[in-house]
């Protein structure tokens, strides 16, 4: 569950950064900063959820 969410993440953040940089809509400049700073948000997310995902697979020794 938690792979498949990392990977709908990333492709929105893709979306986010196509949509942004390609001028679809008519976004203002300080549109295209909200998207772009949304897009940085939620891939800070997704290598957090990444991360959680690699830990929680490592082994404990005890």
């Amino acid at each position: 569950m938690v792979l498949e969410v990392v990977v709908l993440n990333l492709v929105w953040v893709a979306a986010s950064v196509t949509f942004a940089i390609g001028g679809w809509g008519g976004l203002t400049g300080w549109g295209v900063l909200f998207v772009l700073v949304q897009a940085l948000a939620v891939a800070a997310l997704t290598a957090l959820q990444a991360a959680a995902r690699r830990e929680s697979r490592t082994p404990v020794i005890a």
